[in-house]
């Protein structure tokens, strides 16, 4: 009598040691590209982003393959998600409505870039949509004398002043200069601070812990160092 295949075969080894070579040598490519495209992105952080964009290819083949997109969504990696989301609503997977009744939730669920003109463009949206202020729980916090928020943001000071991620923390924009948004330390972080009119504000983010506001960064008045990440 034969006995039955439990699935561990020698060509069942070679296939999983061929596809794990496989996934090596894609995620080394990517982080090459990435690395190349912005010197700061340290290897750990450039690695991790190349596995991300690899399951977002994999999520959109179980798309493709009759998955719905909204729950394809858990097997997405989180410097991806957000991107291929706005993606899979571009081409009609994900219906405006589901996105719009879910973006806080995806973005601060996600590592996106907060750089990119596009996702200002895309949170202006939302925010005339919804008719004001966008947030996942507590109201945003009252200003100042001056009637003005004060906020943060910690990065690289190259960049540090480009993007609509700020914060009410300082203790949170220090973190990220540490790392300059990525998963380990690095050194040449900054921290700075503005000023902002609560009626500018599109977006108000707490459920991450992180006193987040997203704005259009133009807006910001009075940006100065306030010291360095470490």
């Amino acid at each position: 009598m034969d006995t039955p295949s439990d699935g561990n075969t020698p060509e069942s080894d070679n296939e999983h040691v061929a596809r794990i070579m496989e996934w090596a040598r894609e995620t080394g490519q990517i982080a090459s590209d990435l690395m190349t495209a912005n010197p700061t992105l340290n290897h750990v952080t450039a690695q991790i982003m190349a596995g991300d964009i690899l399951s977002a290819r994999e999520a959109t083949d179980k798309v493709i393959g009759g998955e719905d997109a909204t729950t394809a969504i858990r097997w997405v990696g989180s410097y991806a998600r957000w991107d291929w989301v706005v993606t899979m609503v571009r081409t009609g997977r994900i219906t405006g409505e589901w996105f719009a009744e879910n973006i806080a939730d995806l973005w601060v669920s996600a590592d996106p870039d907060d750089t990119n003109p596009d996702n200002l463009a895309i949170w202006r949206k939302a925010y005339n949509d919804h008719g004001g202020l966008i947030r996942d729980g507590r109201p945003l916090p009252k200003p100042g004398g001056d009637r003005m928020l004060k906020v943060f943001r910690g990065g690289s000071p190259f960049t540090v002043k480009a993007g609509i991620s700020w914060t009410l923390d300082p203790k949170i924009a220090a973190k990220f200069a540490a790392t300059l948004g990525g998963r380990v330390k690095v050194h040449g972080g900054v921290v700075v601070t503005g000023l902002v009119r609560p009626a500018d504000v599109l977006a108000y983010l707490t459920d991450r812990g992180e006193s987040e506001v997203i704005i259009d960064p133009r807006l910001v008045r009075d940006i100065h160092p306030t010291g360095e990440g470490s």
